[in-house]
């Protein structure tokens, strides 16, 4: 199976994680192109509209039609909690979001779904703690195992991906070593000169929030 690899920039926060990310072929490169593309469309135009319930309307059918694109589910996370604050919904997405990253054990979808359980910018306080603790277990141990096969630049992002679920589990001196572990590799890697540095700065933020 072919694999797509590309730099990517995700917004968390105050700050931007930049990484890799592995796209396997799925159905939504098998689908007729042209479905794919009124769909889209369709959400692009959507978006413009600030009726957020109609937003929501219209991913919800884009992502049962094309279920493997990862951006349109994390989208319909950020309309459910962001923008509708609707936690109840949100939470049942999200525990449908992590159980079919656990299902798949890929790279792209367990990181993502870490990403949205403990890397959110959103207040998780009223989400059921240990059912979101036990979800971030299983991806997190998923992660370690596998990241083993992964490039540098993967296994840096994972790590900074999990340190959050030690951190929050009371674990700071775990989530220390993934960042250490992680700015080691970052260091190590040819990256353009303020892609790097950026990348150094969100994690020594990090090594010092988990540090305190």
């Amino acid at each position: 199976m072919s694999i797509r690899k590309r730099k990517f920039f995700v917004k968390r926060g105050q700050g931007i994680v930049v990484g890799s990310f592995n796209g396997t072929k799925t159905a939504e490169t098998n689908m007729e192109p042209g479905l794919k593309a009124a769909l889209l469309d369709q959400l692009s135009a959507v978006k413009k509209v600030k009726d957020f319930q109609v937003v929501l309307s219209a991913v919800e059918k884009a992502f049962k039609v094309i279920p493997d694109n990862i951006y349109l589910r994390e989208y319909h996370l950020a309309t459910l909690i962001g923008k509708l604050h609707d936690f109840e919904a949100g939470w049942i997405a999200l525990g449908r979001f992590t159980r079919n990253a656990i299902e798949r054990n890929s790279e792209d979808w367990l990181l993502a779904a870490m990403r949205q359980l403990f890397g959110s910018p959103y207040d998780y306080s009223c989400l059921p703690f240990a059912e979101r603790f036990s979800m971030g277990k299983e991806l997190s141990d998923r992660i370690l195992t596998l990241c083993p096969q992964w490039d540098a630049r993967s296994r840096a992002l994972s790590y900074a991906a999990i340190a959050p679920y030690y951190h929050e589990n009371g674990k700071s001196e775990r989530a220390v070593e993934l960042i250490e572990e992680a700015l080691e590799l970052v260091e190590g890697e040819s990256l353009a000169d303020d892609v790097k540095q950026e990348w150094l700065a969100q994690l020594l933020q990090a090594l010092e929030k988990y540090k305190a």
